[in-house]
């Protein structure tokens, strides 16, 4: 599996393994108000690598239980992960899946609201988008 970082959506693609995040997208629940860090919608990425990984019958080692590699702290990559995800004390921040806003936050780990996210326009789809509308006014 690959990570890179994107100013779009934190998602995992199985067609390619590849797991993009964007480093100050958070959740916030509609209904309940909660707001997840970055952090926790990347462990939520994972765990969706993880299914897939399940499904076809992958062994992972993923998490190092050694320390982090130029960290000030001597923490591991697993204990990052297991306090991320005991951090929301088991709290649901959605319903259901339209239950929820995207919001930018201050960090990875921040779980304050600096504003509503706008995903930027894709290049390609504005090209798409403008060669279309030229086609239709050569048409008419």
């Amino acid at each position: 599996m690959s990570l890179r970082e994107t100013n779009y959506g934190s998602v995992f693609s199985d067609s390619d393994q590849t797991l993009s995040w964007n480093t100050t997208l958070g959740l916030e629940g509609l209904t309940t108000g909660e707001v997840l860090s970055p952090a926790s919608v990347l462990v939520h990425e994972l765990n969706h690598f993880n299914l897939w990984a399940v499904d076809e019958g992958i062994t992972l080692g993923i998490y190092n239980e050694t320390p982090i590699e130029g960290f000030k702290s001597s923490i591991s990559e697993y204990e990052v992960v297991e306090a991320e995800t005991k951090s929301n004390n088991g709290v649901t921040a959605r319903n259901d899946y339209e239950d929820a806003n995207p919001i930018v936050t201050e960090g990875p780990l921040s779980k304050t609201k600096v504003k509503d996210f706008t995903p930027p326009v894709s290049p390609i789809k504005t090209a798409i988008k403008n060669e279309i509308k030229k086609t239709k006014q050569e048409g008419n």
